[in-house]
Formats: C-alpha cells, sequence, structure tokens
C-alpha cells in the first residue's frame, strides 16, 4: 500500500498548495512521477483492501480491549466510552495521500457528529420495589417506640428467690393475666413503657428478682393502602411494619404516583409524610412511623416529573418537589459522567399543551432555570474535536496523540521525545528524516499539506509552530522506493507471492527457499501413476492407492524467468542443472512448472482380470511385468495363455493398430515393453464362473439345489437326487422354466392389450343391427374382469412333461430334455382327487374312481349353469397338458377323468351378431384357467 503514497498526491489537488516537489531527490522524483500515473487506477482498489484489513484488525482489539474489562469490573459507561475512543481514533488516517470518495469523505465528517442513545427511561425509585422480601419481626430487637396492640405475646423471665417464666398474650382489651399479680393493661403502651408496667408489678409480689421482658409473637395489623400504587387494597401486615414495607407488599408506586409525598392517614387525619428518595438516595428513614391497624396510606399523583439522558450517571424520570431546581436533579441523577459536556445541553419544554420549546444552555444557564413538569434534558459528550492535542503517524515506536508543548514548536515537541526515549526508542529503523509532513485544517482549503525536513527541526534550522489537531506524518524510506522482491509463481509452487531480493541471489538459491506443493492432485485421465523416480513398484503401488490422484513434481528443465530490463520485457527459459548460478535482478517473474506442463506424461491401459484395472502413467522402460504389479496383479480367472496387447503406430501419415499376443507362462515375456498408449487386455479362463443351479422339490430322495453344466438333462438330475420316493405322483410332476414364464407372461399381456382395443373399438362404433347396447357395456365388464383375473393369475412357466418311474426308460424318453439355469422340478404326492371348477352348481373336489367320466363329475358337481359355455369344457391332466371335452367324449380321447385331473367348465360369453370378440375372450379365459388349474395342483409354486 505505501509504495503508492506520492502517487495519489495529485489527487489531493488544492490540499498541496504547499507540497514541495523540489525538496525530492532525482530518484525519489522519478519514482513519484511513475506513480502518480499507476495512482488513478490503483489507488481505490489498493485502498479498499487496506480498510478491510484494518476494519478487522480493529475489531479484534477493540473485543480484546472488552475482555479485559470485563475482568476489571469496568462500567458499562466505561465500556462505552473505551468503544468511542476506538472509533475515534481509528477515524483518523493514518495515511494522509489514502484518496476517498465523496461518500467516504461525508461519512466519515458525519461520523464526529454528537449522538446520545435513545433508551427507555425510567423512574428513578421503581427497582427499590423490585426486591421481594418481606419485613422479618424478629430478626431485629423490638425498638423502645413500638406499641403494644392485642394479639401481641410477651415472654416475662423472673429471676431471685423465685425463677419463673411466662409467655402471655395482649386480650382484644390490651390487658395480659399475670399468675399471682393480676391483670396488667399495657395495650397501647409503647414497648419501653410497656416494660416499666410489667417491672413495677412483679417487683412488688418478687422483690429483689430481675426481670427479662421480650415480645415473642407480634400481632398482625390491617391497613389500607390507596391512591396511584400498583395494586391498592386491604393489607394485612406485620405489626412492625412501616410505611415502605406496605409500599413493597403493593408491588410499588404506578407511573404517575407520587414518590416523595406519600401521606399516612390515623382516625381521619393527616399525622405525617413519607419522602422515597431521602430512603434510596441518603438512605434515611423514618423508623418511628409505624403503621398500627386502620391506617390508610395515600399515594397522589406526581405534580412535577422531569427526564433527563444521556451523559449522566444515573438517567431516568425525576420528581422534584416545590422549591427544588435543575441542581437538585443533577444531584439525584448523581451528576454528569467523565465524558460529558457542560456546554450545549438540550432542554425540550412543553409550553401549555401547545407548543413545544428548545432551548440550548450550559450548565449553568441551566441552573437558572426553574424546572416544570415534563421538562426533557439531554446531556451530551465530549466530541474529540474537543481535543486539545496533536497526532503522530508513521515511521515511529509510540503513535498516537500529544500535548502541544507551551512554545507550541514541532522542534521543542520532538525534542522531548527524544529526551525521553532516544532517537532509537522513538524513531522505528529506515526512518526517511529528509521529508516528513503535516496535515493541517484550514478554514479557508479543507486540509492542507506542509512538508518539513526532520533533521531541519532537530537541529532548529527551521522552526514550525503547531496547530490544535495537527496530524504529523513520518515515513520509513520505502515508502518512497519500493523495497526490491521476486515474484514467485506456478501451480507447483506452496504460496504465490514475493521473495525477499537480495544482492548476488540466484536461481539456485530461489529454488531452495522457495517451498513447493507436494500432494496429490486430481487426474480425470488416470487411475493411479507412476513416477519415474519410484524404482520400487510395489511400494509405489502401497503409497498410491487413491484412483485418479497424482503427485505435482517441478520441472527443474524449465523454469520460466520474465524480467523488465531498459522497459524491454525479456523472457528466459533456464535449467537449473546448467542455470543455477544465473544472477537475479530486483522485481524478477519465476515461474515454477509442473513436470507433465512440459513433458508429455506416457500411458497404458490394463482392463479384464486385474485387481485394478484403469488408465497408468509409465515410463519409457515400463515392463508387462511391472505394470501388472501395479494393476494389482492378475485375478484366478485370467488367462495366462493369451493377454493381448493393442498398440497404435504412425505409418504413412496414418494411426495404425497392431495386435500383440503374450503367453505370461513364458518367462522372457515379462521383460516385454510397454509403449505410450498400449491397450493391455486379460481375459478370463473361458467359462470361469459360469454358475448355473435348477431346483429339484418335493417326493425325490433329496430334494435341493442342483448345480449344472451345460448339456446336463432331467434324468442326470433325478439320478444324483437318488430317484422318486415311494409316494411320488410322477404323472403329476410339474416342470417350470424361466424362459417359458417370460414368454407366457408376455403373449399374455398382449392378448389383453389386443382385447382391450377391440372392445374399446367395439363399443365406441355405432351399434349394428341385432346388436344391444347393453351388450357393449357387459363386453366391457367381462373385459376389465378378465384383466383383474390376469393380475392374480400369474403364468408359473410350466413345461408339460411326461415322467416314468423308471429312470434308465427315462433316459431314452423325449422328455428328458437339457436343463437350463433356474429350472424347477415338482414331484408331488399321489393325489387321488379329481376338480370340478367354474360354471357348474357346486364347484368341489372328488375322491378319484375309475372308469367315471366327465360327464359324470359334472353331475356330482349339480351340473351345468345357465350360464356355462357346453361347447368348450376342457380337462388339464395332471401333467399339465389340456384337452378340450364335448358331447360325452375328449377329442383324441376315451372320454375317462384321471387322478389330478381338473375339469374346467367356462363362462359363455353371450353376444349378438354384430360383436365378435368372443373367440379372443375365450382363448384368454382358458389361459387363465390352465394356469389356475396348474398352481392348485402343485400347491402355488
Amino acid at each position: 500500500m505505501l509504495r503508492i503514497i506520492l502517487g495519489i498526491l495529485l489527487c489531493f489537488g488544492a490540499l498541496f498548495a504547499q507540497f514541495d516537489i523540489g525538496s525530492l531527490s532525482p530518484e525519489q522524483l522519478a519514482k513519484y512521477k511513475e506513480l502518480v500515473e499507476k495512482s488513478k487506477s490503483a489507488s481505490a482498489k489498493v485502498v479498499k483492501n487496506e480498510k478491510e484489513e484494518d476494519e478487522i484488525r480493529n475489531e479484534i482489539e477493540f473485543e480484546d480491549l472488552i475482555e479485559t474489562t470485563k475482568e476489571n469490573n469496568v462500567t458499562e459507561a466505561q465500556k462505552t466510552q473505551i468503544k468511542k475512543d476506538k472509533d475515534n481514533e481509528e477515524e483518523i488516517v493514518k495515511n494522509p495521500f489514502v484518496y476517498k470518495m465523496n461518500e467516504e469523505i461525508i461519512k466519515k465528517i458525519q461520523k464526529d457528529k454528537i449522538k446520545n442513545e435513545q433508551k427507555q427511561l425510567q423512574r428513578f425509585g421503581s427497582n427499590f420495589f423490585k426486591n421481594k422480601n418481606k419485613i422479618n419481626p424478629y430478626a431485629v430487637p423490638t425498638p423502645d417506640y413500638y406499641v403494644l396492640n392485642s394479639g401481641d405475646v410477651i415472654s416475662i423471665h423472673i429471676y431471685g428467690i423465685q425463677n419463673s417464666s411466662y409467655e402471655l398474650s395482649l386480650d382484644r382489651n390490651g390487658n395480659i393475666d399475670f399468675p399471682g399479680i393480676g391483670l396488667l393493661k399495657i395495650g397501647g403502651l409503647k414497648y419501653s413503657e410497656a416494660k416499666k408496667v410489667i417491672n413495677a408489678a412483679v417487683l412488688k409480689a418478687f422483690p429483689d428478682s430481675e426481670i427479662i421482658v421480650d415480645i415473642v409473637k407480634y400481632s398482625a395489623i390491617q391497613v389500607t393502602i390507596t391512591g396511584n400504587v400498583k395494586y391498592p387494597g386491604l393489607y394485612n401486615l406485620a405489626s412492625f411494619s412501616t410505611i415502605k414495607d406496605a409500599l413493597i407488599a403493593s408491588r410499588g408506586i404506578d407511573d404517575i404516583g407520587s414518590m416523595r409525598d406519600i401521606v399516612l392517614k390515623r382516625a381521619g387525619k393527616d399525622i405525617g409524610t413519607f419522602d422515597l428518595y431521602k430512603l434510596i438516595k441518603y438512605g434515611k428513614d423514618t423508623p418511628d412511623m409505624l403503621l398500627r391497624s386502620g391506617d390508610i396510606i395515600f399515594v397522589p399523583k406526581a405534580k412535577k416529573l422531569v427526564s433527563i439522558s444521556g451523559e449522566i450517571t444515573i438517567p431516568g424520570i425525576y420528581e422534584l418537589k416545590k422549591g427544588e431546581g435543575f441542581d437538585d436533579l443533577l444531584e439525584y441523577a448523581s451528576d454528569l459522567t467523565f465524558n460529558a459536556s457542560k456546554y450545549g445541553i438540550k432542554l425540550t419544554r412543553f409550553d401549555d399543551n401547545k407548543n413545544i420549546k428548545i432551548f440550548t444552555l450550559s450548565k449553568d444557564e441551566l441552573f437558572e432555570k426553574k424546572p416544570l413538569k415534563g421538562d426533557f434534558v439531554e446531556i451530551f459528550s465530549l466530541s474529540k474535536l474537543n481535543k486539545k492535542m496533536v497526532q503522530i503517524y508513521g515511521n515511529i515506536v509510540n503513535e498516537g496523540e500529544r500535548e502541544i508543548p507551551k512554545d507550541a514548536l514541532l522542534n521543542t515537541l520532538l525534542k522531548k521525545e527524544i529526551s525521553f526515549f532516544g532517537i532509537d526508542g522513538f524513531f522505528l529503523d529506515n526512518t526517511l528524516f529528509d521529508l516528513a509532513m503535516i496535515k493541517r485544517k484550514s478554514a479557508k482549503d479543507g486540509y492542507v499539506l506542509e512538508t518539513f525536513s526532520i533533521k531541519e527541526v532537530l537541529a532548529n534550522s527551521k522552526k514550525i509552530k503547531l496547530q490544535d489537531r495537527d496530524e504529523i506524518y513520518i515515513f520509513n524510506k520505502l515508502q518512497l522506493k519500493e523495497n526490491p522482491y521476486i515474484y514467485v509463481k506456478g501451480k507447483v509452487v506452496k504460496e504465490e507471492g514475493k521473495y525477499q531480493y537480495y544482492k548476488n541471489m540466484t536461481l539456485g538459491n530461489l529454488f531452495d527457499i522457495v517451498e513447493f506443493r507436494s500432494e496429490i492432485i486430481e487426474d480425470e485421465n488416470l487411475t493411479t501413476s507412476f513416477q519415474s523416480n519410484k524404482n520400487d513398484v510395489s511400494s509405489f503401488q502401497n503409497e498410491f492407492e487413491d484412483k485418479k490422484r497424482i503427485m505435482l513434481q517441478v520441472d527443474k528443465t524449465n523454469i520460466k524467468i520474465t524480467r523488465f530490463d531498459n522497459d524491454k520485457k525479456k523472457i528466459y527459459i533456464l535449467d537449473l542443472k546448467t542455470k543455477g548460478d544465473f544472477k537475479l535482478k530486483p522485481f524478477d517473474e519465476i515461474e515454477f512448472f509442473d513436470y507433465y506442463d512440459t513433458h508429455p506424461r506416457l500411458t497404458a491401459q490394463i482392463i479384464g482380470e486385474v485387481y485394478r484395472p484403469g488408465n497408468y502413467e509409465i515410463r519409457e522402460n515400463t515392463t508387462l511385468k511391472e505394470l501388472l504389479k501395479i494393476a494389482g496383479g492378475l485375478t484366478k480367472k485370467a488367462f495366462i495363455d493369451e493377454v493381448e496387447i493393442t498398440r497404435y503406430y504412425i505409418a504413412d501419415n496414418e494411426r495404425k493398430r497392431k495386435i500383440i499376443s503374450l503367453n505370461l507362462n513364458e518367462t522372457f515375456n515379462d521383460e516385454f515393453i510397454i509403449e505410450d498408449g498400449d491397450e493391455i487386455s486379460v481375459r478370463a479362463i473361458p467359462k470361469w464362473g459360469e454358475k448355473k443351479y435348477v431346483f429339484l422339490k418335493g417326493q425325490v430322495k433329496f430334494p435341493g439345489r442342483y448345480s449344472i453344466e451345460d448339456g446336463d438333462t432331467i434324468y442326470d438330475v433325478l439320478k444324483r437326487a437318488g430317484g422318486f420316493v415311494e409316494n411320488a405322483f410322477i404323472e403329476g410332476a410339474v416342470f417350470t422354466r424361466k424362459s417359458v414364464k417370460k414368454l407366457q407372461k408376455e403373449e399374455l399381456e398382449k392378448s389383453l392389450r389386443d382385447l382391450k382395443a377391440q372392445a374399446a373399438y367395439t363399443a365406441a362404433s355405432a351399434t349394428e343391427a341385432g346388436e344391444k347396447a347393453e351388450d357393449k357395456k357387459r363386453l366391457l365388464i367381462m373385459v376389465e374382469q378378465i384383466a383383474k383375473q390376469a393380475k392374480e393369475v400369474e403364468p408359473i412357466g410350466r413345461v408339460s412333461i411326461e415322467l416314468t418311474s423308471n429312470l434308465e426308460s427315462f433316459k431314452k424318453s423325449d422328455f428328458n430334455i437339457p436343463l437350463e439355469d433356474g429350472d424347477v422340478l415338482y414331484i408331488p404326492t399321489v393325489n387321488k382327487t379329481v376338480t370340478v371348477i367354474g360354471e357348474v352348481l357346486n364347484p368341489n373336489t372328488f375322491i378319484y374312481k375309475k372308469d367315471i367320466s366327465v360327464t359324470k363329475y359334472i353331475e356330482k358337481s349339480g351340473g351345468l349353469k345357465e350360464s356355462a359355455d357346453e361347447d368348450n369344457i376342457y380337462v388339464v391332466k395332471a401333467n399339465g397338458e389340456a384337452k378340450r371335452f364335448k358331447r360325452g367324449y375328449f377329442y383324441n380321447s376315451n372320454g375317462f377323468i384321471e387322478m389330478g385331473d381338473t375339469i374346467i367348465v367356462p363362462k359363455k360369453i353371450i353376444t349378438t351378431s354384430g360383436i365378435a370378440l368372443a373367440k379372443d375372450i375365450a382363448d384368454i379365459t382358458y389361459k387363465l384357467a390352465i394356469t389356475a388349474a396348474s398352481l392348485k395342483t402343485v400347491g402355488g409354486i
């Protein structure tokens, strides 16, 4: 920031009327001109950054300061003043050449305005009633002026010829009944008087005795509290209570009630007044004003309330009595704070509910005025503008405010500072003694700058008169001449920036002090990296486990140096090994590159049966053996007899491909050199991992899951399962296959889609002759029912097969088919039943009897319903085959039923001549019925 100080001078215009450019050296003048040209564009940005840094630093310093005040029990008023002082210090610009926009200048000027923070004012004395403690009459001795009442209990101890103790209560007539003495009337007497009466009576009866009298229990009294209190009414209090105790019981006086003219009434007369301020402010109480039953406490309205705020010790709303003035107000408010100004006091007065008058007064003028009710007084703080001092900033040990000497000479001020601290204790190193400045406020020009030489001032060859609030700036030499540096950058550099330049500094010296980044960075093109300086491949693999990451590596062979020499830009590209002694010059810019920003990165890809396939960085002599290790090695499935390498090369200006096959069993292939861009493919051993299983369920000797290979048949698995058990129902075997299930499901879904589309088209078309609207409606309902049924009955993928109990015979059967992965063979137990379902009066399951026909079983089920389609009755055999029955015989069958069969009687599709969907509906219904029958046969597998 400081290097632009002189450059910003032009921005001050008239402020530099007294700046002597001729006092600068030729070198300083040249720098001055250069910086002037740059200042217009650079200053705003630099100043903004400087301001942000200062604000952050000052905020931290202020918070630390406040923490310190907490430890030292500093008051809130002092904390506020500390913050104001801190703000005032921050407002002074320590660099007189920092350019500011109009808005910033206005904002700074307006900070000097005196401001009072308006807070909600409270009635003085209101906090007195927040204490919830109540009087405890037993905690203090009974005062002599206490008046005894009915209900008090007196303890009397007699010591002498006879030792006796008594506790006697005052009855409602004020008497105590003393054994051996009789009635003594002490009610209405003061405590001191009652003791005399008791002593006299006891000594008559017991001469030469010592008597001790005390009150061990006090009676209760009832008083009335009325007027401007928060909760007026009747209160039962201890007989020891005073007016303040009663007011505390009523929770205090309200916002308009008087605290200074509280009236005590007794027997219809005013017997006294109570001023709470005397108690709160000065600790003066009226202890002789004890309350009695029937007393009335009246709190009238306050006659004169006056408010005071600002720099006053106790801001608030105060009640003033007749004859009291503003001096009494300040007395009650504990006077002005140490930071208060006794001038410019603001008095706001309300004139007969018509006008508001504002007075600006000194403290003495305020005291001359008579307070009126509703007056509002504001006390302002002293401004920093009231300070009589100068400020010194810059290259000195202790910046800040200084007292103006009696002769008002800067010479005297500096000599006094040096006499205290010495030259080295006052000025910092590198102080510029030839040029310093004073920033001075001028009524005519605002601010002006005056330059001077510290040497001349100290030698008294030039005398400079100081004025109030002068700002003195002492510079470091480097503020006019920039400290030479070397700028270092590049993505491999940990922290880009400036390094101190020293004479005879070389490139090698700089390389030794620059800290480079050593972390690993992301690289989307790589799986891991293989550095040229890594000889141990296994250790390299352990170090770089994360995928897609590489390590930065400084390129020592290409270091870029940019230099401005005689206003000409020169660029050097140097190798550190041969040019490490290259001499650097001030303000050189050095850029370090990552090695692979200037060198091609060699990579190879490996896929297939290795543990970590991917792209890998290689070096020029990386072997296939090394690359396989980096990729985690070969898996168990690797087919090492033939590893394929795809290599690309350029020939005749074309990119061509070559395939290389290697047998890893041959040892010489360990040294095969991998080239940039090679693609290595390690295949798996043929058929490795192709695991296939089928499931045998039901009545076989060893049901369960069986692994199979291509070509295994049903016979092979049944043989391994030990064949059938005794009660196996071979004829009802159910064989299911996933691929068949998929085809059945797709076919059923297609049929349903086609049926829905045809039904919708038919329903929407014009009604033909002979058709009825009810038929179309019934058709749509039927299609929806079929679709719902299709969701509930999913195809199982059953393939109809015929097994034989003799496995060797079955081996040669056409049904001994090759197995597929996921096939299921279910052998049920013997099923000696026949089931009839569908449109019969009583669908049921019957015990199988030989030589009974389909018709007979239908008759046993109550016969056909009217809705039955007797032309399309069919039987699902136990092995899954379906045969249609008509008029007493099967097509291609003898018409008799066997064990496990299911007879299905479908519903007749009633249509008129114009509707031709009956065949499609019947076909889908038939498929669903067969599926349902199969599920019933096998229990829903």
